[in-house]
């Protein structure tokens, strides 16, 4: 009589315990969703975090520029050094160039955040087993799309007037990294300037024999 064969030494896989199928598709699709609504929230606090930040750049920026009237008013009167004037340029391209790789940094997670969004509503959108998702996607003017891509989806899109436009080189994610260079610029330019003033008052105080 012959035994039946042994199973000790058998790797064959246990059967698998996991949820069903379409459980596993209802905690997916529960979980794209509360991260696309996180998402969400996370670029709007960063439109909110680069407009803060914009403000105060352009506030210290803007502040230096009657200060250092003042101190050339008072160095013209001989009641400072000529020389404390190279400071406030110093200091608003010190601050431009902050400004700067902030703005250029805030960008940069804006992007980042969009393409992020993108990707999760393709996800949540094959999750839900739509038809043809990629369409759908198409179709989606969702908050994570370029506003490029907005107009070209909205059937009336906005039109351009004298108070209301975008134009996108200077758009307002754009705008801080930008205006900031241009600070950078305008101090660099005035300290050229003081320097320029400096050497020639320099000559004629002290004439070459």
């Amino acid at each position: 009589m012959t035994e039946p064969p042994s199973t000790a030494g058998s790797s064959s896989p246990p059967a698998s315990s996991g949820p069903p199928t379409g459980l596993t598709s209802a905690v997916l699709k529960d979980v794209l969703t509360l991260d696309f609504s996180q998402q969400c929230t996370n670029l709007q606090n960063q439109y909110t975090r680069m407009h803060g930040r914009m403000q105060l750049i352009t506030g210290l920026n803007t502040a230096l520029l009657p200060a250092l009237a003042a101190l050339a008013v008072a160095a013209a009167r001989d009641d400072v050094g000529y020389g404390w004037l190279l400071l406030f340029p110093a200091a608003g391209m010190l601050l431009s160039m902050i400004g700067y790789v902030a703005g250029a940094n805030d960008r940069h997670l804006v992007d980042l955040y969009r393409t992020q969004l993108a990707w999760t509503a393709k996800s949540l959108l094959a999750s839900t087993k739509v038809p043809d998702p990629e369409t759908v996607y198409r179709t989606w003017a969702h908050a994570g799309r370029d506003p490029r891509e907005v107009r070209r989806i909205v059937a009336t899109p906005p039109r351009n007037s004298l108070t209301s436009w975008r134009w996108d080189p200077v758009s307002v994610t754009r705008l801080p990294a930008l205006l900031s260079l241009v600070f950078f610029l305008v101090w660099l330019l005035m300290l050229l300037i003081l320097l320029v003033i400096a050497l020639l008052q320099n000559a004629l105080l002290c004439p070459c024999p």
